[in-house]
């Protein structure tokens, strides 16, 4: 393997392939207005169309397009479907037809180990950056605020400052803590946190879960970056990277693991951004009458905490189960429970399955499954639900079904099926 993957390593400096991951980070972070592709971002939306046709003609020819069509039969079933239960042609998010097609590319565009190797060497550079953005923020907030100011491309938001697509600066200060959160490329802390857990995945998968210095340094600047963000939502789904190590490691070292890991629970449930704020967030029906008031009083939209937007899209689920709502006016939480308001929620382990029903959910939950024990065993690792396992835990907080980054992973397995001799094929990986 280490043969194999030192080849990798030397060849991920082709700027073709550097570029198509970085912009798939990008659309995969969807920051800004500009990074989406949509009818309203008309010049940008036509840039982006023009970068995935020329990396579609210059790298897709060889390429088997059955996976491709079998993924967009599905969603063409299931959209007539859609038609026929609403009574006429429906309005559709084209997001993560989008990503799938992007995915599709990716895959063709990158061969044996270079996928997951661009993929960390860009989060490491991007976390590298906002590292140095951030620093200088919480020591001269004037001076770089303003500077950040003046090049942003995005107007002051909630949770956001200023962002230059590739880093921003944000508002977010956790309660007790006097330091802004570092969001990096993303408009909030916890959303880069999620990137950051995903790079040391895939950065101890590289590297043989070597956690030395001299040999991989990177690993350590993901997790200063990872602390940076402050977020409840990374410091919760980094575990799963600690049983991943963990199950990969002697039973000396899983007990040592386990015992560090007894001593320092305490000390992290204690932080501001963990213990407290997950109980404050436990009582949903407080908050489901506090966002009622909210909207008898002007407010038009709302985005609900994690345990509440979990319950309501379990609502959503549970009224729409076999289709799905489709489109977020349709969701019985907007439509029914605040009478037209619009609640948008961020619950990807749900929201695939109140959004898409119950089929395509579980079409989505067999890909990722049998992907996770895929990329496993290329990586000629243990824990086979382990990357799944992640995927899920930073789905809590966020939607992530529609980032083609992610959506590469989680049709692994099927474009591996169909197109082995363009992704990694895990027989071919020993260690020597």
């Amino acid at each position: 393997m280490n043969a194999i993957l030192d080849s990798a390593l030397l060849r991920y400096r082709n700027p073709y392939k550097y570029f198509f991951m970085l912009m798939m980070i990008l659309w995969s972070a969807k920051t800004t207005e500009l990074l989406k592709i949509d009818p309203d971002n008309t010049v940008m939306t036509a840039v982006y169309l023009l970068i995935i046709s020329f990396y579609y003609y210059k790298y897709c020819k060889k390429g088997c397009l059955k996976p491709l069509y079998i993924i967009l039969g599905i969603f063409a079933l299931w959209y007539s479907a859609i038609c026929i239960k609403y009574g006429g042609v429906q309005p559709i998010y084209f997001g993560i037809l989008i990503s799938t097609i992007i995915a599709y590319i990716a895959f063709n565009l990158f061969k044996q180990y270079e996928f997951f190797v661009y993929a960390e060497k860009v989060l490491v550079h991007l976390c590298i950056l906002s590292l140095i953005v951030w620093g200088g923020y919480v020591i001269m907030p004037s001076l770089i605020g303003e500077v950040m100011d003046y090049v942003s491309v995005v107007d002051n938001a909630a949770t956001m400052r200023a962002n230059i697509f590739v880093v921003g600066i944000g508002n977010q200060i956790v309660e007790g803590l006097m330091i802004k959160r570092n969001i990096g490329f993303t408009w909030e802390a916890g959303r880069f946190s999620c990137f950051l857990v995903f790079a040391m995945f895939l950065n101890l998968s590289l590297h043989n879960m070597s956690l030395s210095w001299r040999k991989n340094r990177s690993f350590y600047i993901l997790m200063v970056g990872l602390v940076s963000t402050l977020s409840t939502t990374g410091i919760m789904a980094s575990f799963s990277l600690v049983l991943y190590y963990m199950y990969n490691k002697s039973a000396a070292y899983r007990l040592a693991v386990i015992i560090t890991g007894c001593l320092l629970m305490p000390i992290v449930w204690g932080m501001p951004f963990m213990g407290g704020k997950l109980v404050s967030l436990m009582d949903y029906e407080q908050e489901i009458h506090d966002m009622q008031w909210t909207f008898d009083r002007g407010v038009e939209a709302i985005t609900p905490q994690r345990i509440t937007g979990a319950y309501l899209e379990l609502q959503n689920f549970l009224n729409d189960f076999w289709l799905g709502y489709n489109v977020n006016e349709n969701a019985f939480s907007t439509s029914v429970l605040f009478n037209g308001k619009e609640v948008w929620l961020a619950n990807g382990v749900i929201q695939v399955f109140s959004m898409y029903g119950l089929f395509i959910g579980l079409f989505f939950y067999g890909s990722l499954i049998k992907s996770s024990v895929l990329i496993i065993k290329v990586f000629n690792k243990k824990g086979t639900i382990l990357f799944a396992l992640m995927f899920l835990l930073l789905s809590i907080s966020y939607e992530f079904w529609t980032s083609s980054v992610f959506l590469y992973c989680v049709y692994y397995a099927l474009f591996n099926h169909y197109m082995p001799n363009y992704g990694v094929v895990y027989t071919s990986v020993k260690k020597v």
